[in-house]
């Protein structure tokens, strides 16, 4: 089995194991932010580990020798990883998630996101949403508008005392830049109160000097030389906004929405997004698919498509429960016997090689029947909802479309 799902279910077991030895949700952190506006980085400030980022000085190496980490990496499209790792911050513990990019032309991360927050939604909660942005950028792009406006419509009003602003690269040593980029900061914060209907936001500058009460002396702090103190200021920060009781826990919007069972197009993030449509096929040429509430599904970890395989070998199909399909199949099942257990199946729908009703032995080059065999949904909403969780594109339900999904569900499962 893939390596990086076992980290992944051994990460999901340990917040299980908390949650049911001490009844309390574990605590989760998200950072979220543009491509290049050094998540990683703070990762790696955060969590003591190093690799995470290109700007690595301490590559192998622990920043401080206090806090327990475990690197747990999220299965997801080569380009794009979302990473969760495990610190200890003054005695508490936070698993902390590194998200892909806010790309407005790529709806993917939005998913990405939903995918990190079901998982563990039953047994974490979400403390805190980190964003952060390069205080090198230029100027705020009408992308950076839209990212604001995400986080609002993801959060929900009460939800906002427990987002952390964050600007990051205060490397420079020169004066004038430095002045350069205090402007820019009155700027941001500006455009982050506007595009929120909010004030007195919570904010920290990552590569800033922080004295013993946690106020920002404005003191940039060269992060090559003294990468130590960076890292220690940002711990700080979180123990500030997090690890003692700032207000009532009201869960974000989405979380509360996912409980509640709206599809995920339909939340107020996706539809901010333009993911809700009229129509099922618009909404799947999107990246994801309208369903029902009652109809959605996770998509399981290999283990749980072994087990779903095994106890519920009738998921959604897309093929109609007609008698024609149940006596196709039930000819399949009984010739396989005979030939001494083989495997047969019927597809009636074989989207990848565009061909007509097709009976007979499994078809290695169907999309349809790799995914039946390891319990995942193969209808055409789950096909749907399989790409855009994972990241591939193309036209839906073309050809090369129903390849891709097939190459992917034989890498991680086959």
């Amino acid at each position: 089995m893939d390596s990086k799902v076992v980290r992944t279910q051994e990460c999901l077991a340990e917040m299980n194991d908390h949650f049911r030895n001490t009844k309390k949700p574990a605590d989760l952190l998200i950072l979220l932010g543009r491509v290049g506006a050094g998540k990683s980085s703070l990762m790696e400030d955060l969590t003591g580990l190093s690799g995470y980022s290109q700007q690595s000085v301490n590559s192998g190496k622990r920043l401080l020798s206090n806090v327990a980490t475990a690197r747990l990496v999220i299965p997801v499209p080569v380009t794009q990883q979302a990473e969760i790792a495990k610190a200890v911050i003054e005695g508490k513990e936070y698993f902390i998630m590194d998200t892909p990019g806010f790309d407005v032309e790529n709806k993917s991360f939005y998913f990405e996101i939903l995918r990190g927050i079901q998982s563990v939604r039953h047994v974490a909660r979400i403390t805190g949403l980190l964003y952060l942005t390069g205080i090198n950028q230029s100027r705020f792009e009408d992308s950076d508008r839209q990212f604001v406006q995400f986080i609002r419509a993801l959060c929900g009003e009460e939800y906002i005392p427990r987002v952390t602003f964050i600007t990051t690269f205060w490397t420079t040593v020169a004066v004038q830049q430095g002045v350069t980029f205090n402007r820019q900061l009155v700027s941001l914060q500006h455009e982050w109160e506007q595009g929120l209907g909010a004030q007195h936001l919570s904010l920290y500058q990552h590569g800033r000097e922080y004295d013993a009460h946690g106020l920002d002396t404005s003191h940039i702090i060269n992060w090559f030389i003294h990468r130590g103190q960076v890292a220690r200021h940002a711990k700080e920060m979180i123990e500030r906004n997090y690890g003692r009781t700032v207000s009532e826990y009201h869960p974000p919007r989405i979380v509360r929405e996912l409980e509640a069972n709206i599809p995920e197009s339909e939340t107020e993030a996706g539809r901010l997004l333009g993911l809700s449509s009229a129509s099922t096929s618009e909404s799947t040429s999107r990246g994801q698919p309208r369903e029902p509430p009652a109809q959605r599904r996770q998509t399981p970890t290999p283990s749980e498509a072994s087990r779903n395989s095994q106890r519920d070998p009738e998921a959604p199909q897309e093929a109609p429960a007609s008698g024609l399909y149940t006596l196709f199949d039930g000819v399949a099942r009984f010739i396989g016997t005979a030939l001494g257990n083989m495997t047969l199946e019927v597809n009636l729908d074989s989207p990848a090689s565009g061909q007509p009703l097709r009976t007979g032995s499994f078809d290695r080059n169907s999309p349809v029947d790799w995914m039946k065999r390891f319990g995942l949904d193969p209808s055409r909403e789950g096909r749907a909802r399989y790409a855009a969780t994972h990241g591939i594109r193309g036209e839906p339900f073309s050809a090369a479309w129903g390849d891709a999904i097939r190459r992917d569900v034989m890498r991680r499962y086959g």
